[in-house]
C-alpha cells in the first residue's frame, strides 16, 4: 500500500471515530491521491472537505473541527430523542428524517435585529392509534462563516448563513395550547377555564394565573361542594373537614395566592409583582395534579367497584342455577 494510500485510510478512521453523527464518504479522487471528501451529519448538511496528501490526517481533522463545528443545528439535537406526544400522551423515540423534519429559512436582507433563521419543526406521533402531528417554529440570530468549496476544478471560499445558538423567540403552532385533554365527567366549564390557562399561558402568563385560581374555586364547588363568599374561605373550610392533607392544602394556597396576583390590583398601583411564564406552567400543572387525585381516581376507583359488583353478581347467579333441583 503506498504512503498517500495509508495516509488517507488514516485521515478516513479517524473523521469516522471522532466525528459522532457524521458519516464520512470519498466524493472524488484526482492524481496523486487528491480527494474531495463529502462529510453528511444526521442533518443531511453536505459539505466538501479537501485533503492534498501533504497535511498529516491529524492536522486536517483539526482543521474540519475548527473550520466545520458550526454546521450542527443550533439546539445539538441528535438523529433520535426522546418526545411524548401532546395527543395521545404516549413517550416514543423520535427519529429524524422518519418521524420529524427540521428546516431552517434564511431571510438575507438584514433586519433592525440583524440576519435571522426560522428553523420550523414537524414531528409526527408513531402511534399507530394516533398518528398526530406537532408543529412548532424557532427564531434565532444568523450569520455568515467562510466555507470552503470545491467547482470546476478549483477551491474557493463563499459565505454561508447558519444559525446560532442564542434563540431569539418560539412558537406553538399545532397544537396551539400544552393541555391535556381532560374526561368529560369533569364539568366542562372548569375544563374550559383549564383549556384557556393553557391557550393564553406564552401570551399573558398573569391572565393564565387567573384563570387557574378561577379553575380551582369551580373544582372545590363541584367536587367537594363547598361554596363561600371567599375562595380563601373554601379552602380553609377544606382543610377544616379534613379532606385534604397539609401537603395538598398548601398547593391550593399557593394556586390561589398567586392567581390573586392576577385577579385583583395592588393596593399601591406603583407595586408590579409579575408572574413568569413558567410560574404560570407550575401552577397548570398543580391543577393537573388535582383533576387526577380528584376527579379521575375517583372515576377510576367508581369504575373498579362497579366491576366487582358484577362479578360478584355473576358468581352468585352462577351458584343459585347450579342448586336449582
Amino acid at each position: 500500500m503506498s504512503v498517500s494510500s495509508l495516509w488517507t485510510q488514516n485521515f478516513e478512521n479517524q473523521i469516522s471515530k471522532n466525528s459522532k453523527n457524521v458519516r464520512v464518504s470519498v466524493n472524488a479522487v484526482f492524481p496523486g491521491d487528491f480527494r474531495i471528501y463529502t462529510y453528511t451529519d444526521a442533518f443531511s448538511f453536505v459539505s466538501l472537505h479537501f485533503s492534498p496528501n501533504c497535511i498529516p490526517a491529524y492536522f486536517l481533522l483539526q482543521w474540519h473541527q475548527a473550520a466545520y463545528g458550526h454546521t450542527y443545528r443550533a439546539n445539538n439535537m441528535s438523529e433520535a430523542f426522546n418526545w411524548t406526544c401532546p395527543y395521545c400522551h404516549k413517550e416514543t423515540t423520535i427519529v429524524i428524517k422518519t418521524n420529524a423534519s427540521i428546516q431552517v429559512h434564511y431571510y438575507d436582507s438584514p433586519t433592525k435585529d440583524g440576519h435571522m433563521g426560522l428553523q420550523t419543526t414537524i414531528i409526527a406521533c408513531p402511534n399507530p392509534a394516533c398518528r398526530e402531528y406537532t408543529i412548532s417554529a424557532e427564531l434565532y440570530p444568523a450569520d455568515y462563516v467562510d466555507e470552503k468549496n470545491f467547482a470546476n476544478g478549483e477551491f474557493f471560499t463563499s459565505k454561508q448563513p447558519h444559525i446560532t445558538s442564542e434563540l431569539t423567540d418560539s412558537w406553538q403552532l399545532k397544537p396551539q395550547s400544552t393541555a391535556i385533554p381532560q374526561p368529560e365527567y369533569i364539568p366542562e366549564q372548569i375544563r374550559n377555564d383549564y383549556n384557556e390557562a393553557c391557550a393564553i399561558l406564552k401570551l399573558s402568563p398573569k391572565a393564565s394565573a387567573t384563570l387557574s385560581r378561577r379553575c380551582l374555586q369551580g373544582m372545590i364547588r363541584d367536587f367537594w361542594t363547598i361554596q363561600k363568599d371567599r375562595l380563601i374561605d373554601e379552602v380553609n373550610e377544606l382543610k377544616n373537614q379534613g379532606a385534604i392533607n397539609s401537603s395538598t392544602f398548601d398547593t391550593i394556597d399557593a394556586i390561589r395566592k398567586i392567581g390573586n396576583i392576577g385577579a385583583h390590583m395592588e393596593k399601591d398601583v406603583n407595586l408590579i409583582i409579575d408572574i413568569d411564564e413558567d410560574e404560570a406552567d407550575t401552577l397548570i400543572k398543580l391543577l393537573e395534579n388535582l383533576f387526577k387525585d380528584w376527579y379521575i381516581d375517583r372515576h377510576d376507583r367508581e369504575e373498579r367497584n362497579k366491576e366487582i359488583k358484577r362479578i360478584a353478581d355473576e358468581k352468585q347467579a352462577a351458584r343459585t342455577v347450579g342448586t336449582t333441583p
